[in-house]
């Protein structure tokens, strides 16, 4: 199989391993074709040693030239970064400067962003003109490289992580206050760089460990000076609980400590759950959520209202993942409806790119029999749409079956379409026409509207596309009647010229 096409199948390892076996002598397009993608895949799948490789090989034969040149260099000095090898990295991106001066800005980001991630501020200096001023690395680079003060780094920062924020400007903010010791302000600026980390930044971010144990050290200082003893669970919180206007973010250290280092297993969860109120509070529900979703915390410590509530909130913020990890196992919650629970369940799942526990949590809600609260049958159909415009009309297919019994009216005839879309994606075209014609049934005969011309004409492919040539014929004759649209008609006559 060729190279670019095992690329585009995400085959990494086959892809890899065709690179390695590639004779001396091979022809400069094949060469091309083949090592490019590898040296690519290499970088992405942290394989630097064999990206350098692929990329020497290139080199040596001349086989790239202008644009890949460009990114074969590029994909070197990643490599190296990816690799911990700051200055075979430093020196790869000198003489990268010098070739392709003047750099432009987005290349002189990643540069000088690698470098802060490695420690080397000082080297990273050399970029420091060509990076954005509305840039946080900008003012990082500063901060790290000894050309501004933490209290003046602190001042700059905070308008403008109000203005924009981000997690970057946070960043700035937690070190300078780290520098400075002002442990309130570091668990403030940590809190709202949890909050708004994304994937994009979260190799920089501090991350849920460094807040837990900044809250861990901030609630032993605070618990010393107050001369709180050990497993005193209620004198702890207590403390916390008086402070909680007064000094959120101390007051979060120390419910955070009780958390996951009560003497009593209620000392835990009311902390956990008092941790968790008081970041709502401060609109802070994502960090929450984060910090609970931490891999060293073992989730049957949790309470299950904590995990419900936690799950919610991935749910809304559209961090299926972490919605998944925090809900699965949980009993149903109180006041839901099974399947209403299932159904988010299962949509939580398909969303995190679980599809197989996802379609069995569907299959498992459309078994039980009865009818489904109004706000149930509208997240189902909504959810089956969602599914389907996917592409995973397996998953659509039982959901709509089951909407197709409890629905009614026009509801009713928006899921049978549905419906024959999910029997035609599954290749069953006669089920498909079946279900369409039964949408277009509902439709008073004698004014037929859009719904129903609509499903006449996809009744008409399907049973063109199963054979039954002379239904289709009927279907494309009804539509050529009744509908004036012009994509309609024009969609009829050619299916007629095929028949």
């Amino acid at each position: 199989m060729r190279c670019s096409l095992l690329a585009r199948l995400d085959r990494v390892r086959d892809l890899l391993a065709r690179a390695e076996r590639l004779p001396a002598g091979v022809a400069t397009p094949t060469l091309r074709a083949c090592l490019m993608p590898a040296a690519r895949t290499a970088v992405a799948t942290g394989q630097g040693a064999a990206a350098r490789r692929h990329a020497a090989r290139l080199l040596w034969q001349g086989a790239a030239s202008g644009d890949e040149l460009r990114e074969l260099r590029l994909l070197v000095i990643e490599s190296y970064v990816a690799d911990r090898h700051g200055g075979d990295a430093y020196r790869s991106m000198l003489r990268f400067d010098l070739d392709h001066r003047p750099v432009e800005r987005r290349t002189a980001t990643r540069f000088v962003t690698a470098l802060l991630d490695l420690g080397m501020a000082k080297e990273a200096v050399n970029w420091l003109a060509s990076l954005d001023d509305g840039d946080p690395i900008k003012l990082m680079l500063r901060l790290q490289a000894g050309l501004v003060e933490p209290e003046a780094a602190i001042n700059l920062a905070r308008p403008a992580a109000i203005k924009r924020p981000g997690a970057g400007w946070w960043e700035i903010i937690a070190r300078a206050a780290r520098t400075q010791g002002r442990r309130a302000l570091r668990i403030e600026a940590l809190e709202q760089q949890l909050q708004h980390s994304t994937p994009a930044s979260s190799s920089r971010a501090g991350g849920a460990r460094e807040l837990w144990q900044t809250y861990f050290s901030a609630a032993r200082e605070s618990a010393d000076r107050q001369h709180l003893l050990d497993n005193d669970d209620a004198g702890w919180s207590a403390f916390a609980a008086s402070r909680a206007t007064t000094d959120p973010m101390i007051a979060r250290a120390v419910f955070a400590h009780l958390a996951r280092r009560g003497a009593t297993p209620g000392a835990r969860t009311n902390a956990q759950l008092q941790l968790e109120l008081s970041l709502q509070l401060a609109k802070l529900e994502v960090a929450a959520l984060r910090l609970f979703n931490d891999a060293d915390i073992d989730l049957a410590t949790l309470d299950p209202r904590l995990r419900y509530a936690l799950g919610g909130v991935g749910e809304t913020h559209g961090l299926h993942a972490a919605a998944v990890r925090m809900w699965e196992g949980l009993e149903l919650p109180p006041g839901l409806a099974p399947v209403d629970w299932q159904l988010r369940l299962a949509a939580a799942m398909m969303r995190a790119g679980q599809l197989d526990v996802g379609v069995a949590q569907i299959t498992q809600a459309v078994a039980a029999t009865g009818p489904w609260p109004p706000d149930v049958v509208k997240r189902a159909s909504a959810l089956s749409l969602e599914f389907l415009d996917a592409g995973h009309a397996g998953a659509a297919e039982p959901l709509l079956a089951a909407l197709a019994q409890r629905a009614d009216g026009l509801e009713r005839r928006h899921v049978l379409f549905n419906l024959g879309r999910a029997s035609d994606m599954t290749g069953k075209p006669l089920a498909a026409a079946e279900h369409y014609l039964r949408s277009a049934a509902h439709a008073d005969s004698n004014l037929p509207d859009a719904l129903a011309r609509q499903a006449r004409l996809a009744a008409g492919l399907s049973l063109a596309r199963g054979g039954y040539r002379d239904d289709a014929r009927a279907q494309f004759e009804w539509v050529l009647r009744n509908s004036r649209d012009p994509v309609q008609q024009d969609v009829a006559r050619r299916e007629l010229k095929k028949l």
